[in-house]
């Protein structure tokens, strides 16, 4: 069992899981089955760590959303003020353990959160965009 079917089975039990002070506390009124426990248990470390990851995304999508929200083209979404690290994420600065993907995966899920929330414009409202298209069609 992962950390995150561990997460998904806690609530869906409707427990609420945090990481408070770097330890994990249940909120909530279900109880966790005996299966349940010794796996949280077992993988407790993995949890915090996914747990962790989970606010990091959260903390990064809410960046991202307020510059992907301006009218125009998608801006490359970074973290403000993040280091330019030569071999580092794009968006953050973290060091990679490879050049590929150019970004970690923190920022990799918040743009994929964001970038599925927004709605393109309709190509009316770009003529010249819209007419080409058209003639691009029309040609045997």
């Amino acid at each position: 069992m992962t950390a995150r079917d561990i997460l998904a089975r806690l609530r869906g039990l409707g427990l609420e899981v945090a990481v408070v002070d770097g330890r994990l506390r249940l909120a909530g009124n279900g109880t966790v089955p005996g299966d349940l426990a010794a796996a949280l248990r077992e993988h407790r470390v993995e949890v915090l760590a996914e747990l962790e990851f989970e606010v990091e995304v959260e903390r990064r999508v809410e960046v991202f959303r307020d510059q992907a929200c301006h009218p125009g083209p998608l801006p490359f979404l970074v973290v403000p003020g993040a280091p330019d690290t030569p071999g580092g994420c794009l968006s953050c600065g973290c060091n990679l353990p490879d050049p590929w993907p150019p970004r970690c995966p923190v920022c990799i899920a918040a743009a994929h959160r964001v970038l599925a929330t927004v709605t393109p414009p309709p190509v009316e409202n770009f003529p010249r965009l819209a007419q080409s298209l058209c003639e691009s069609e029309k040609r045997p």
